[in-house]
């Protein structure tokens, strides 16, 4: 593939952004769709060929991570940040307090087996993910303006890690049989 798209943003001609135009997205990954679906390209050659399915491939993969917010904000830190699984990222230790005592509760109400103290602690969990989202909102509509400071992709990168953490937490929960 050509250099000339060096990530997903530039591909479809749009800046980095938490907040994209998701109508607009979408009618740029349906238009390339058309653009570089495989059918229209059997009887060139087969480098034209394989460089049109490297095209359709990155639409593909360029639409799926930009349409979906969690993975737009890895994503997007991505770009200046390594945080990929293995990264590890120092949470302050009052988050990790808080998330050693939810952890705690969550333990007590699975042994108990009680639906309605987990059902409890999953509205619980809803309302941290909510408040989390609502306190980094004014960082998120800055970058999208074009804010590139150091100090505001550092708060976003620590939103990210302690979304995950909390989402991961959740995700547990969900998989705890009969609840």
């Amino acid at each position: 593939m050509n250099n000339k798209h060096s990530d997903y943003y530039s591909f479809y001609s749009i800046s980095p952004c938490f907040f994209p135009d998701i109508s607009e997205l979408k009618k740029k990954y349906y238009g390339y769709s058309k653009q570089y679906h495989p059918d229209f390209f059997t009887l060139e050659d087969k480098k034209k060929q394989s460089e049109v399915l490297e095209l359709s491939s990155y639409n593909n993969k360029a639409y799926t991570t930009l349409s979906d917010f969690n993975k737009r904000i890895k994503y997007i830190l991505s770009l200046f940040f390594d945080v990929s699984e293995e990264t590890s990222h120092k949470m302050d230790d009052d988050f990790l307090m808080d998330m050693m005592e939810l952890n705690e509760n969550i333990s007590e109400v699975s042994i108990e087996n009680d639906e309605d103290k987990m059902n409890g602690v999953k509205e619980e969990i809803e309302k941290r993910i909510s408040d989390l989202d609502l306190s980094i909102l004014p960082e998120m509509k800055s970058f999208d303006v074009g804010n590139r400071e150091i100090n505001l992709l550092e708060k976003i990168k620590d939103y990210y890690f302690k979304r995950k953490y909390i989402l991961r937490i959740q995700e547990n929960i969900a998989n705890f049989a009969g609840l």
